[in-house]
């Protein structure tokens, strides 16, 4: 691994202190391996309960047998990158002011030289190691981020010791948990979680480098789901490589080294799940009623928040155009609720005094509820776009960012406050769902994965010319006849 640097002074972006990485067995006893470590990762994601990682280890001592290494030890480091002055500017593994991680598989051993071995430690969250030793059989009464955070600090469950970063809830809801996995228990509550502030459904419930989250996508895009969140920090690509000389480093630390589209869109899966327009229908057995609800996303675009704050959607252009025609066609997307049909039961109570939907207590607002929280799930997965950056301890998964994204058309108007042109469509904000934190030799990288909701400037409706033969309009034709006749 890199020599211990100054976190104070930024040579290149890049750089980070890591003093040691330390192993110890359930004796106490400690072993530093950090000059045996090719490599560490770690992982987090909103989608993830729990933070993982692994590291490559190159054994020239035989540390499986000498420490020995069975699946029990603990490992503490602190990475810090340029500029720390807290806790929450690095990621803190140490037992002293941080949080130390749980070795629980080593793998892939194999000998690559002489007396030299090499194979991956796996290790994660003390929170994931109590996940998979206890379970939760208990009712749950009163607010759901309330009922959410009493499963995460029970002392007899997770015991979690870590900062909670959490959204309040407006609904409470009696929930049992049937002998559940404590995050999977909080997961279902989550899902049933409502914003106390805004008009989304179903949270988020995840661990960063900083602590755990409980909290809606509304929230990753704006504060207190009411006002547009500003990005953390502002990412721009330029394939040019800038020299890193004193006056250029600032711009370094904000490149992106690399950039790729997972996925810009996919209409055909979007509208098969329903994201766009359903219909629901679902049986209240406190009522006995059977209910049902349309849902069309355009019709709530602006009760929910989103990345970019002019909120214009990415789909709902006119489709079913017939480009031989001068019309455009009057539906989109969003108006097709036979998409998807959706069968519910539920057995809410509302008494008037609880909300029990996005929509408050009509019975058949929980419909609509249900659809909302289809729609946030789904669609975050619509655009996706992973940068390869340089690290940066304070980033964590829900923050939002820019970014910057050069356009193909080489003539677009360059800004004032770059000098550089930007794609208006796939640059803006974004929410970082998932790191990759990368620690290789000299360098630490982040590998973020980043998704968006929305788009600055509205696209504008091209005018395709048409060209080709038909039959004529409306016609059907028997084609093994004309052939049949035609070869006779």
């Amino acid at each position: 691994m890199a020599d211990v640097k100054n976190p104070d002074v930024l040579e290149k972006p890049g750089d980070y202190n890591l003093k040691e990485i330390v192993i110890v067995n359930s004796k106490g006893e400690r072993a530093d391996i950090k000059a045996f470590v090719l490599e560490m990762n770690l992982f987090e994601s909103i989608h993830q309960a729990t933070m993982f990682g692994t590291l490559v280890v190159t054994d020239q001592v035989n540390l499986v047998n000498l420490v020995p290494i069975t699946g029990k030890e603990r490992l503490y480091f602190k990475l810090t990158t340029a500029g720390a002055t807290g806790p929450k500017d690095a990621i803190n593994a140490n037992p002293e002011d941080g949080y130390p991680f749980h070795i629980y598989k080593l793998a892939n051993r194999k000998e690559v030289e002489h007396n030299v071995s090499q194979y991956i430690l796996h290790f994660g969250t003390r929170e994931f190691v109590r996940n998979l030793r206890t379970k939760v059989s208990q009712a749950y009464d009163g607010d759901v981020s309330a009922s959410a955070l009493k499963i995460l600090k029970d002392e007899q469950v997770l015991d979690s010791k870590k900062p909670v970063f959490f959204e309040p809830t407006r609904n409470a809801d009696k929930v049992v948990i049937p002998n559940m996995r404590p995050l999977k228990a909080i997961g279902l509550l989550a899902d049933r979680a409502l914003s106390k502030n805004g008009k989304g459904a179903g949270y988020y419930f995840y661990e960063t480098t900083k602590g755990f989250h409980f909290r809606s996508w509304e929230n990753m895009c704006s504060l207190e789901s009411l006002h547009q969140r500003e990005p953390k920090m502002i990412f721009s690509y330029n394939a040019k490589k800038i020299p890193n000389v004193p006056e250029r480093v600032f711009m370094n630390e904000r490149a992106i080294d690399d950039y790729e589209f997972i996925q810009h869109f996919d209409s055909a899966g979007q509208q098969a799940l329903g994201v766009y327009a359903q219909n629901i229908i679902y049986y209240n057995f406190y009522n006995k009623e059977i209910l049902r609800t349309d849902w069309k996303f355009h019709h709530h675009w602006e009760d929910l928040k989103h990345t970019d704050e002019k909120n214009i959607p990415q789909l709902n252009d006119p489709v079913d155009v017939d480009p031989k025609d001068d019309g455009i066609g009057d539906k989109g997307v969003g108006d097709y609720i036979s998409s998807k049909t959706t069968l519910l039961a539920t057995t809410r109570y509302t008494d008037g005094k609880t909300p029990g939907s996005a929509y408050g207590d009509d019975p058949g607002s929980e419909g609509l509820t249900e659809a909302i929280k289809n729609y946030q799930f789904h669609s975050v997965k619509n655009n996706i776009l992973t940068i390869t950056i340089k690290g940066h301890a304070n980033l964590q998964s829900g923050d939002m960012i820019q970014v910057d994204i050069p356009p193909i058309d080489k003539d677009k108007t360059k800004r004032k406050d770059t000098g550089q042109a930007y794609d208006d469509h796939h640059s803006g904000n974004y929410v970082i769902t998932a790191i990759h934190h990368k620690v290789i030799k000299e360098q630490y990288l982040q590998i973020c994965e980043c998704v968006k909701d929305s788009v600055r400037e509205k696209y504008t409706p091209a005018r395709i010319e048409y060209s080709g033969t038909v039959e004529k309009e409306g016609s059907i034709v028997n084609q093994y006849d004309t052939d049949r006749l035609e070869n006779a």
